[in-house]
């Protein structure tokens, strides 16, 4: 959700590339869960830092404790009727379990769906852009990860078809309401525009796209918002703050852009319009890029 959501809300990612971040965040997180429910029941304490079987004691229904009770190979048997009874079968039942789960078929098929989480991950990737897709698989494999487990709601480690579906309601719904202001932000106030295309001016963006090759401008904050008070600024917080920033590209080049938003307060700096304007500086100082300003404000 969070990679998503924060591609959305930093502004230049399409929606469907959204999506994709989306899905492949929870499937992601859903591998980590379970990698982390199997290091509580399986690997070793000098290897986790802390002793094993926490998670058992505390009756957490992790992912693997799930499969081991809905098992009905007569091998596992012990390992069922141990986990049902619990404390119930001797103060040192959970030690019995931690020797059984190892070899038991609720960890083959645990890891087994961990792996199919991972996979799904690294297929969505492959849906991304040509060019997010090689800054994606440059960062370290997806199947080195779960050693380093992240802490996840307990109940994505469920199946799919066990698991609640709200969070991944909530997530596109979120995502929505995100590229609902994206295209506000993108029109713009129509008789504001109007005004400007009557004294012969185009608008900020029009300009940018005029500027830089087409479809190649990836824009920064555009929900960008003031915080001032008084005079009824508080109930006059237009997105973007009167200034587009981003970068994109000429004739093929990087290019660093910002430009002024005459509609939007006349275009006249304030804190975080001069904030997002030193933001874009400070990026194309850093990329080693040109930076190109067009004013057209008070």
């Amino acid at each position: 959700m969070a990679l998503g959501v924060g591609a959305l809300q930093a502004g230049g990612a399409p929606e469907a590339v959204a999506d994709i971040l989306i899905e492949y965040g929870e499937q992601l997180g859903i591998a980590f869960q379970i990698a982390d429910d199997l290091l509580d029941l399986s690997s070793p304490d000098a290897f986790t830092g802390k002793e094993r079987g926490q998670d058992l004691l505390a009756g957490v229904p992790s992912l693997p404790v799930l499969l081991a009770r809905e098992d009905t190979d007569p091998r596992d048997a012990e390992l069922r009727e141990l986990i049902e009874a619990g404390s119930a079968a001797g103060a040192d039942w959970h030690l019995r379990v931690l020797e059984l789960f190892p070899s038991s078929r609720a960890t083959a098929r645990a890891e087994e769906i961990m792996h199919q989480r991972l996979a799904r991950a690294k297929e969505a990737l492959e849906s991304l852009p040509p060019l997010l897709k090689r800054a994606a698989h440059s960062t370290p494999s997806a199947t080195s990860w779960p050693s380093v487990p992240a802490e996840r709601n307990r109940e994505l480690a469920m199946s799919q078809e066990t698991a609640p579906r709200t969070e991944r309601a909530a997530t596109h719904h979120r995502a929505a309401e995100l590229a609902r202001r994206r295209r506000e932000v993108l029109q713009g106030d129509p008789k504001a525009t109007e005004a400007q295309h009557a004294k012969g001016k185009l608008t900020a963006r029009e300009r940018i796209e005029l500027l830089l090759d087409e479809g190649s401008f990836q824009e920064v904050e555009p929900l960008r918002r003031h915080r001032a008070t008084g005079f009824g600024l508080e109930d006059r917080r237009p997105y973007t703050d009167g200034v587009v920033t981003g970068w994109g590209t000429v004739e093929g080049r990087t290019v660093f852009v910002y430009a002024h938003d005459f509609r939007i307060f006349g275009g006249a700096l304030g804190e975080a319009h001069a904030s997002k304007i030193h933001k874009i500086m400070d990026m194309a100082i850093a990329a080693g890029a040109p930076l190109v300003s067009l004013n057209d404000g008070a």
